[in-house]
């Protein structure tokens, strides 16, 4: 199968529902961007060998923040039949549940493969580029 402009949107929209389900905490979203086989290295955080592992690790994660948004862009995409490679990178702002707000960027190195139900992430490394704590305490949004 020959890569297509079709391929590179799909993919690239993955990584939008991945930033995006994090974001609004829609766990079933996550889920549509990762193979149930998952292997992860999140250093820090943990060598997952499951979705689940890694979903667990996120839930956890996610819950010491009051709201987060994951900045997801500069994507490259190497297509290959029903195998895929994606960088990019991201920048996460998360506010604390105390307020404090914490920034990172970091970056993902993918493999996919197409699955009947799309594109799916069936390993990944993450690497934190940067992290600033701000100190600074958010009010509540209104």
């Amino acid at each position: 199968m020959t890569p297509s402009v079709h391929d590179h949107l799909e993919i690239s929209d993955l990584l939008a529902r991945y930033g995006i389900g994090l974001d609004t905490r829609d766990w079933a979203l996550v889920a549509t961007c990762f193979a149930p086989t998952l292997q992860a290295d999140y250093p820090g955080s943990g060598v997952f060998d499951s979705y689940q592992g890694w979903e667990h690790m996120a839930r956890t994660t996610l819950a010491r923040c009051s709201s987060t948004q994951h900045l997801i862009g500069n994507i490259r995409i190497s297509v290959s039949g029903d195998r895929a490679t994606a960088q990019s990178y991201a920048q996460a702002t998360h506010v604390m549940n105390s307020g404090e707000l914490a920034v990172t960027g970091t970056a993902y190195d993918d493999v996919l493969e197409r699955t009947g139900e799309g594109w799916r992430i069936t390993k990944r490394q993450m690497t934190r580029l940067w992290g600033h704590r701000s100190g600074i305490r958010l009010a509540a949004p209104q």
